[in-house]
């Protein structure tokens, strides 16, 4: 019996971490959303080695699948750079909320303290926090602002019954890259 065992958990064991190396390589080639997609497929029957869940995370953060984030957040608590990464996604989950409500609800930001970090949702969070924005529309909301010589639209898309938040970056006159979150 305790060889069948050993034998089911090598076998479990040896799947994973084959799981792994293949979302690792899918990872380093910049295939976020095969990451993403695999990943939470791999997390949801089971597979909770936080490295992983992270790799997973991160993927899903570029590619702006922020409600994947809520997911894999509270599986990291093992580790510190578990708890970090849990404490970045987070960040994340709850600026996005935020700035929903500042596009939706018109909620003033502007007491709001919370970590920064490189993502798009907290360079448009502190934007709207700190006031660095002109208005280019109230109703609906739309504003703008620059950052490393880019321009930020962000605005509310309420064309069907969910709204939705779109950020677009232009370099010069050009969409370099469109951001949506609901």
């Amino acid at each position: 019996m305790k060889l069948i065992l050993f034998v089911i958990f090598f076998i479990v064991t040896l799947y994973a971490d084959k799981n792994m190396e293949n979302i690792l390589g899918l990872y380093q080639s910049g295939k976020y959303k095969k990451v993403c997609v695999d990943g939470l497929k791999l997390f949801n029957r089971g597979y909770k080695n936080e490295q992983f869940l992270s790799i997973i995370g991160d993927a899903c953060a570029k590619i702006d699948s922020i409600y994947a984030l809520s997911q894999l957040q509270n599986s990291l608590i093992k580790t510190e750079q578990g708890r970090t990464n849990a404490s970045y996604f987070s960040t994340l989950i709850l600026q996005k909320k935020l700035i929903y409500q500042f596009f939706v609800d018109d909620l003033d930001l502007g007491y709001l303290v919370l970590p920064q970090t490189g993502h798009i949702l907290s360079i448009l969070f502190d934007n709207i926090v700190t006031k660095k924005y002109k208005i280019l529309s109230e109703s609906p909301k739309k504003i703008e602002f620059i950052r490393d010589n880019k321009k930020v639209i962000a605005y509310v898309d309420s064309r069907k019954d969910i709204k939705k938040v779109i950020v677009k970056i232009y370099s010069g006159k050009k969409l370099v890259k469109t951001h949506v979150y609901w």
